[in-house]
């Protein structure tokens, strides 16, 4: 379902191998200093440092990740398709995230697929994928629905203690996997690992040691801010540039390297729909681009255009650049007939937050 297919080749002699880094309801810096008094600047001066080109004031496209990854996984937006295509349980934009047209676009090059399980829905398998690391945690890879029934049961206590190290170990071994695609293939690679953290539930303080959680659960809105949130993006801001620090070292050739995130930080419940809409569209933005791939980046850049941009400056592609857009919506933005229903929040989001 992509408009036109595309003659695709590396344009430079020493193919880079991609990294594709989603960091889950990751903040933008504006975000975590209005609504957390945080001070993100020096991960991002570290980030400087190696090369990164940092996107100051970037929005996501969608507000939930069911939503921003096809979107960005398939370089379009959801809001164009027939309407047969539409399916009202959200099937839809489900199966387009591990059956998408970057990855296809990869593969079309010869180049490997490289995935690490997140644990979540379908980030946790894909057919495309040569080479899958960290897929062998039960509890977390298990039904969302029988966690929220054990974390409303007696037995909570109990099976918190195994779901959370199932959990840290999770995370740990996705940062700890992700170099290793270094030494696991001898074609170039394009890795695609989506690392359910600083999302909640909030297991690691800030130098990795455990919190106590208050849900076992992923989904749903926060009654009230939890500052543990900060601790958990610390460790992940560490633990981040150590594998970025470790890619680099160990890469023959200069890599590709986008680390972004789906959406912004979630939003207490009493919150206005003006403020719950700017926290949770602020996202993370980063590039580290060789061979002078900084001069595609531009500063409203939003993640639908990201890989229409690497493969036009690096593979040889003509894709249109899109619109920037910003479109807000309820967790299940269907209706009844099986409509989207889409907002488009783009110049709102440029507002002050004292609007």
């Amino acid at each position: 379902y992509f408009e036109n297919e595309q003659n695709l080749f590396p344009k430079y002699e020493n193919t880079p191998n991609v990294f594709y880094i989603i960091l889950d309801a990751y903040a933008g810096q504006y975000a975590l200093q209005e609504f957390y008094n945080f001070d993100n600047s020096n991960f991002i001066n570290e980030l400087n440092q190696r090369n990164f080109n940092v996107i100051n004031k970037s929005n996501s496209n969608y507000a939930f990740t069911f939503l921003s990854l096809p979107s960005t996984l398939n370089m379009k937006y959801l809001d164009n398709y027939e309407r047969n295509e539409i399916s009202s349980n959200m099937d839809l934009t489900y199966d387009m995230i591990p059956d998408n047209q970057v990855m296809k676009n990869f593969k079309q090059m010869d180049y490997e697929i490289v995935t690490v399980s997140s644990g979540w829905g379908t980030t946790r398998n894909f057919e495309l994928s040569d080479i899958s690391y960290c897929g062998t945690f039960n509890l977390i890879d298990s039904s969302q629905i029988l966690v929220s029934i054990l974390d409303n049961s007696i037995i909570r206590s109990f099976y918190a203690k195994l779901f959370t190290d199932d959990r840290r170990e999770k995370t740990l071994c996705q940062f700890d996997r992700i170099p290793n695609a270094l030494d696991d293939t001898e074609k170039p690679f394009f890795l695609f690992a989506h690392i359910m953290i600083p999302h909640k539930p909030y297991l690691f303080g800030p130098n990795g040691e455990s919190l106590e959680t208050d849900t076992l659960e992923v989904g749903g809105i926060y009654e009230k801010r939890n500052f543990n949130y900060i601790k958990q993006l610390q460790f992940a801001n560490k633990k981040t540039l150590e594998l970025i620090d470790e890619i680099l070292k160990n890469s023959n050739e200069p890599p590709i390297i986008i680390i972004q995130s789906d959406h912004g930080s979630e939003y207490p419940e009493d919150a206005s729909k003006f403020l719950k809409m700017y926290e949770k569209m602020h996202n993370f933005n980063s590039y580290h681009l060789p061979y002078g791939g900084e001069s595609i980046l531009y500063d409203d850049i939003t993640p639908v255009n990201s890989f229409r941009l690497i493969f036009n400056y690096y593979f040889n592609a003509n894709y249109e650049i899109l619109e920037d857009k910003s479109y807000w919506s309820k967790s299940n933005p269907f209706d009844e007939d099986g409509y989207p229903q889409f907002i488009d929040v783009t110049e709102e989001l440029k507002l002050p937050l004292d609007n």
